[in-house]
């Protein structure tokens, strides 16, 4: 769960990700801040040595790339579903795929919820207010239940 920021103090909205490459030039720009690339690899480049398990997870996650994007989907409905009932102008920025390393190297379904702009006003100032990260909580809690019930119902 992480809070948005852009120099673009008139974004806003909600988004949710799961792990994917994508040659989308705006989700690179912010996996590369979120990743902390440049500061993970010093400002050199990775070894060859570190292909083997970049490849091995890809093999992993790949297996779980159906289920995150469900949870991914399910997540973002509802919690946008949930906020628009109290704050009708909760915007949706939809299900996004992207590289993002909080993502890597799970053996589970694995999303990155981005749940607003710290930087637009409107938005900074509700996620500052205890009562509505608590119905964030609720949102989350409720898309979350939703994918759970769907994946029972199709395992059964």
């Amino acid at each position: 769960i992480h809070a948005n920021a852009s120099d673009n103090r008139r974004l806003r909205g909600i988004e949710t990700y799961y792990l994917k490459n994508t040659g989308d030039r705006a989700t690179l720009r912010l996996a590369k801040l979120e990743n902390g690339v440049d500061m993970l690899l010093g400002g050199a480049d990775a070894s060859a040595d570190a292909d083997l398990p970049h490849i091995i997870s890809d093999l992993v996650q790949g297996h779980k790339e159906r289920e995150s994007s469900a949870l991914a989907r399910h997540v973002q409905n509802e919690l946008v579903a949930h906020l628009r009932a109290r704050y009708p102008s909760v915007d949706s920025l939809g299900v996004k795929q992207g590289p993002f390393l909080v993502l890597d190297n799970t053996h589970m379904p694995a999303i990155l919820v981005e749940i607003g702009f710290l930087t637009h006003d409107l938005e900074g100032a509700r996620l500052a207010s205890s009562v509505y990260r608590e119905a964030i909580a609720e949102g989350l809690f409720r898309g979350i239940k939703s994918y759970l019930d769907d994946e029972h119902a199709r395992l059964d």
